[in-house]
């Protein structure tokens, strides 16, 4: 009742006048209409962080003409007999199937979270006790490299390099990384575990400020630079308990998936594939 309550005043605070607000229109455009109703629903579905913003009446007004001009758009849509047309309308009716199985299984997903998925509070502390050399105290260190093709392109920038070059221009100017290569190569702070082993057991090989030979992985050839390091104080079960969480339903989830799989018959053409 209590809740009920408060979401009435936080509306009375937003617009005046509560009684029968359903049958309020707020604009009619064409045969359409927007009800105080549907704007209040169109308002509460806002990210949580815009909704201080919501009680100016200003906002509101740019809002609700942001409404009118989605609803102008689809009563000429209408007008014009749009929907007639027939790859439209197929179209339409493929993404509306797609849509009700995106909205069926997030709702699935959320009750099975509430049941089969759910993780005890014991079920995080023993993770987290069995697992504590991932959360004790460790290391990082920051990292950049410049990527090349081929093993000759890496050996003409590891020349420039010891010829007293830039290592950040350098990447910047061959890098095939697009994610660092404007940022000079830098690839931030990594942990052991978070990148292919032939990068990190050559990057955690390195001293500060120390440049590697060639590298070579399924990604290309690798010039790699040591640029910092710093050490990890250990996270407490609190501290590590979202992430915890999502491990253990994870594991759940690909459990409850199996078992579902064995019940229902899955059969598929390999061939068809091909």
């Amino acid at each position: 009742m209590s809740k009920f309550i408060t979401f009435g005043l936080c509306l009375f605070f937003l617009f005046t006048g509560c009684a029968k607000k359903e049958g309020k229109i707020l604009a009619r455009i064409g045969r359409q209409k927007i009800t105080l109703q549907d704007f209040e629903k169109r308002l509460t579905s806002l990210p949580m962080e815009y909704q201080q913003y919501l009680r100016s009446p200003e906002v509101k007004k740019r809002l609700l003409d942001s409404y009118i001009q989605e609803r102008l758009i689809l009563e000429s849509a209408e007008r014009d007999g749009f929907l007639k047309n027939r790859e439209i309308s197929q179209e339409l009716k493929q993404r509306i199937e797609v849509f009700k199985d995106s909205f069926i299984i997030e709702k699935y997903i959320e009750q099975l979270r509430k049941k089969q998925l759910a993780v005890r509070d014991d079920e995080l502390k023993n993770y987290y006790d069995k697992n504590y050399s991932l959360f004790a105290e460790s290391q990082e260190i920051q990292v950049s490299h410049i990527l090349l093709s081929t093993e000759d392109e890496a050996k003409t920038v590891l020349e420039k390099i010891k010829k007293g070059a830039d290592f950040a221009q350098l990447a910047k100017q061959y890098s095939n990384d697009p994610g660092s290569a404007s940022r000079g190569g830098d690839l931030g702070y990594i942990k052991h575990g978070e990148l292919v082993p032939e990068f990190e057991n050559a990057a955690f090989g390195l001293k500060k400020g120390e440049i590697s030979g060639i590298v070579k992985t399924e990604f290309g050839y690798h010039l790699i630079k040591r640029v910092n390091e710093r050490k990890i104080s250990p996270r407490t079960l609190e501290e590590v308990t979202p992430q915890i969480r999502r491990i253990l339903e994870k594991e759940k989830f690909d459990t409850w998936l199996a078992e579902i799989r064995n019940k229902i018959p899955v059969k598929v053409n390999a061939e068809i594939l091909q």
